[in-house]
């Protein structure tokens, strides 16, 4: 718990952590396609992304990343390739610029919502939720580790459906 205590401190304290709610990451860089190279023994073809944005409602464990593709390589179209995907509790799934949207498969839901914890704050938010335990303290090198089994991420709040029609 010590190393967990003064983690939480140095990142601006417990009650700071609990109260935020959404976090936003925006940027811009570089993504490969591993694997894939123009040629045999080539470099993995490599895209610019712009237009990062990925917003996270922590407190309803959704979230919606956007991004801009753009080939740096002889691609058959150079034009900007934009994509969106995006996760609510247990539901998966890739809205579409027409404003259609695609489901996703659970095994890509399941990854999606891991993804809530991949941030300093959703890690330590998990880490101390009710129902978490924080074991295996050990130091690899100058690093203080520990395990942190966290309860599953919420869902997102229940939504009432209205009954069907009678005949």
């Amino acid at each position: 718990m010590q190393v967990l205590d003064a983690t939480v401190r140095a990142v601006g304290g417990r009650p700071a952590i609990e109260a935020t709610r959404t976090l936003v990451i925006e940027g811009e860089g570089e993504a490969f396609i591993l694997g894939q190279g123009e040629h045999p023994g080539r470099g993995n073809l490599k895209y610019r992304v712009t237009g990062y944005r990925h917003a996270l409602d922590l407190a309803h464990a959704r979230w919606r990343k956007d991004k801009i593709y753009t080939p740096l390589w002889n691609a058959t179209s150079l034009d900007p390739i934009p994509e969106t995907t995006a996760l609510d509790g247990t539901i998966a799934f890739d809205p579409a610029g027409d404003g259609t949207a695609s489901r996703a498969p659970e095994a890509v839901a399941r990854d999606r919502r891991a993804e809530l914890w991949h941030s300093p704050l959703g890690l330590l938010q998990a880490a101390l939720a009710p129902g978490a335990t924080v074991s295996n303290h050990r130091r690899v090198g100058p690093h203080d580790l520990v395990d942190i089994r966290a309860p599953a991420a919420p869902s997102s709040p229940s939504r009432s459906t209205p009954p069907p029609s009678s005949p």
